[in-house]
């Protein structure tokens, strides 16, 4: 099926500040206009959500939005946004329908945004019905339906049927929870984010386990890796994080102020580690910024941010925070205006975890430093941590 491209024009064509460009012809891209590849939308509209300019994924506009710009498959009402994809199109989040729609398929249609059910469909399909589950595609399937195939512990109604499709599927169906599941992996079940036994998965590892997040073997992949995920101990590329250790904060999807980027990514936020929480937000986000440092929050810019404000470690306003501030800072090795502490500094420095100049304080010491492993000041790392990580945290309890 050859798609058709219908770009709806907007409701000003002459505007100056407007450009409609789609990708490779299948794809539509909602990006600000500094982006190489345009945007549709001037920067000044309240209603657009713009992702970091360097992230590969988009951005999301409702479909009720006066200037939208639709692509179209036979329906007007039906906005694919595949960027990285060439068979899946992103799920429009904010719209009370999802429609999944391989772009290349021969036998697709979807059904109609005001009704009922939402499914990918085969043309030839008697009287439009649900797909079995035996279909190489994904099918979203109404609760109710007694092909239905509920994951979930407990029963709850959330639904993702496992199919043939080796890639990861997300639903999300409007619903406060997420779940995740890797299609191919024999020992995965549905989560729900709620439940004791939370498990998020590195999407593209063969090896996850699902444990409980106070069980002893669990840990977080170290901040250079671009997924997010808990992984058991005996993985190589695992940092010792014990997350019944009380000053490690858990990552919670389902809070209302969260979205996750890759963590290497340069536009990251992250609240304190004794906060209940850790957000990883974009720099656009309403609610990031560059805050003072009385104040309860913290964002990390990349250095070449207009915004940000590199202070010496001699300045008045310094922004490498001791343990009990309510903040910190995260600033570069190689930073020019960075200063690693001494052992004795009542101050805490917390730079990139992987970089290679790394190594942490004892246990019994009252404050975390950051130093080059050739520091002269610097205290071994004691054997109950592991020596192996690229990262270890020595939190004092």
């Amino acid at each position: 099926m050859k798609v058709s491209m219908h770009i709806l024009p907007l409701a000003d064509e002459d505007h100056p500040e407007i450009a409609l460009l789609p990708l490779d012809n299948s794809e539509i891209t909602l990006l600000p206009l500094v982006h190489p590849e345009i945007a549709l939308f001037p920067l000044e509209n309240p209603e657009i959500a713009l992702l970091p300019l360097d992230h590969p994924e988009i951005a999301f506009l409702p479909l009720d939005h006066p200037e939208i710009a639709l692509l179209s498959l036979d329906h007007p009402e039906i906005v694919l946004l595949p960027l990285d994809h060439p068979k899946i199109a992103l799920l429009l989040l904010d719209h009370p329908e999802i429609a999944h729609l391989p772009l290349d398929h021969p036998e697709i249609a979807l059904l109609p945004l005001d009704h009922s059910e939402i499914a990918v469909l085969p043309l030839d399909y008697p009287e439009i019905d649900l797909l079995s589950l035996d279909h190489s595609e994904i099918a979203l399937l109404p609760l109710d339906h007694p092909e239905i195939a509920l994951l979930s512990l407990n029963n709850f109604e959330i639904t993702l049927l496992p199919l043939v499709n080796s890639e990861i599927a997300l639903l999300f169906l409007n619903h406060p929870k997420i779940a995740f599941l890797p299609l191919d992996h024999p020992k995965i079940a549905l989560l729900l984010l709620d439940h004791p036994e939370i498990v998020l998965l590195l999407l593209d590892h063969p090896e996850i386990a699902l444990l409980p997040l106070d069980h002893p073997e669990i840990a977080l992949l170290p901040l250079d890796h671009s997924e997010i995920a808990l992984l058991p101990l005996n993985h190589p590329e695992i940092a010792l994080l014990s997350l019944d250790h009380p000053e490690i904060a858990l990552l919670l999807l389902d809070h209302p102020e969260i979205a996750l980027l890759p963590l290497d990514h340069l536009e990251i936020a992250l609240l304190p580690l004794d906060h209940s929480e850790i957000a990883v937000l974009p720099l656009d986000h309403p609610e990031i910024a560059v805050l003072p440092l009385d104040h309860s929050e913290i964002a990390v810019l990349p250095l070449d941010h207009p915004e940000i404000a590199l202070l010496p470690l001699d300045h008045p306003e310094i922004a490498v925070l001791p343990l009990d501030h309510s903040e910190i800072t995260l600033l570069p090795l190689d930073h020019p205006e960075i200063t690693l502490l001494p052992l004795d500094q009542s101050e805490m420095a917390l730079f990139p975890l992987a970089h290679p100049e790394i190594a942490v304080l004892p246990l019994d010491h009252s404050e975390i430093a950051v130093l080059p492993l050739d520091h002269p000041e610097i205290a071994l790392i004691p054997s109950e941590c592991n020596r192996k990580s690229l990262v270890i945290t020595c939190l004092t309890s």
